[in-house]
């Protein structure tokens, strides 16, 4: 019972952002605000300094997705993050816009909360909060 209300709230949230597709927000380098569509913008030093962790400054890598690479990081607050840094195709930066459109209103407690982005010279990352109990397929499974 509970698996089918998560999975047809997620269908009606996904059908929800293409519904609303035609009111597309451009995420634009020129942004003056700290803060677009109520997500927090990182510099590209921000994201530098949180993806590198430990005494050898380097990356911890979480895991492959289709549009992007997934690091953990850490923010100076001390929580934890996934940071995606996406592909430099047209396919993953139209994602890029669509996950900044659709997750920077999406809040639910089974939903990954998209904490902020980065698209400073030509680099894009988008900043999650950190899920330490694995994806919504391991979830189901166990």
């Amino acid at each position: 019972m509970v698996v089918t209300i998560v999975i047809i709230t997620i269908l009606f949230m996904v059908l929800k952002c293409i519904l609303k597709r035609s009111k597309k927000v451009v995420v634009t380098q020129n942004v003056e605000s700290p803060t677009t569509n109520g997500l927090y913008k990182f510099t590209n030093v921000e994201i530098e300094n949180a993806l590198n962790i430990g005494n050898m400054r380097r990356r911890k890598w979480i895991a492959h997705g289709r549009r992007g690479e997934f690091y953990q990081g850490i923010l100076p607050s001390g929580q934890n993050v996934a940071i995606k840094e996406m592909h430099k195709t047209k396919d993953a930066m139209d994602s890029f816009n669509r996950e900044v459109e659709c997750l920077s209103r999406a809040r639910h407690p089974i939903i990954v909360c998209l904490l902020g982005f980065c698209n400073e010279d030509g680099n894009h990352f988008l900043v999650y909060e950190h899920s330490s109990g694995g994806n919504l397929g391991q979830y189901l499974i166990s």
